[in-house]
């Protein structure tokens, strides 16, 4: 199954500078293989999103899902 990721602000740095990446992961994935697969800590995440709903790091994904990944932000 194909997917797409974006990560946003500093987690771009585990993916080499990319913001938009597709994947193709197996059949029985979920949003903490993602995490792995960019050895990003769940620790460093903040909102995980699936098709625009907020989402838990157990999530499954299903073909042609979009997963976007924010980190903690600060700011006024």
């Amino acid at each position: 199954m194909k997917i797409t990721v974006k990560l946003y602000a500093d987690l771009r740095r585990y993916s080499k500078g990319e913001g938009t990446i597709i994947l193709e992961l197996s059949d029985e994935s979920r949003v903490n293989g993602i995490l792995k697969y960019f050895r990003i800590p769940e620790t460093e995440t903040k909102i995980i999103m699936v098709n625009g709903i907020r989402a838990k790091p157990n999530t499954s994904v299903h073909d042609g899902d979009r997963i976007a990944i924010f980190p903690p932000i600060a700011g006024g």
